[in-house]
């Protein structure tokens, strides 16, 4: 498949998302399983080929994360994730790893790891950039975490006093 013929959500310098992810959250949101594994395993096959092509982009791995994390492959996004992180670490590039970083706290919100999800989310928040509390009640990837028992507090401890 040539990267002409991938028709694109997202492929800009912080992410490159295929449409088929964006619809396969879609439909997860709308308890549409089955829909949601086919458009996730549909952008798996396009990220692994980009991940093969391309090693080292990050935003790659971190896409391909947030797929096998939508197909149930609880190891392999984990690993995508945090190899995502260590090509860019927020400590070499603050803008582009906050990307980085929120895709991992996805991942690990979409495997059930709330709290490794949470300690993201705090990093993330603890960093002045357009991260702020208000972004995890936009991303309805975060959905999840808004009955835990952390979430709310963390959004309390890193609102912007006015």
């Amino acid at each position: 498949m040539s990267d002409t013929s991938i028709v694109w959500g997202t492929n800009n310098k912080m992410w490159a998302i295929p449409r088929t992810m964006f619809n396969a959250f879609i439909y997860d949101y709308q308890d549409e399983p089955g829909l949601a594994r086919t458009n996730y395993k549909i952008a798996a096959e396009i990220l692994e080929k980009k991940v093969a092509d391309i090693p080292n982009d990050p935003r790659y791995h971190s896409s391909l994360g947030i797929a096998f994390a939508g197909l149930g492959k609880k190891e392999e996004a984990i690993k995508e994730g945090l190899k995502a992180e260590s090509l860019l670490p927020i400590s070499k590039d603050a803008m582009y790893g906050l990307g980085i970083l929120q895709d991992l706290a996805i991942i690990y919100t979409m495997v059930g790891e709330y709290d490794l999800a949470l300690n993201q989310l705090d990093q993330l928040l603890s960093i002045p950039s357009w991260f702020t509390p208000v972004w995890p009640g936009w991303e309805i990837r975060f959905t999840p975490l808004r009955t835990h028992p952390r979430y709310k507090k963390l959004l309390t401890n890193h609102a912007i006093d006015e």
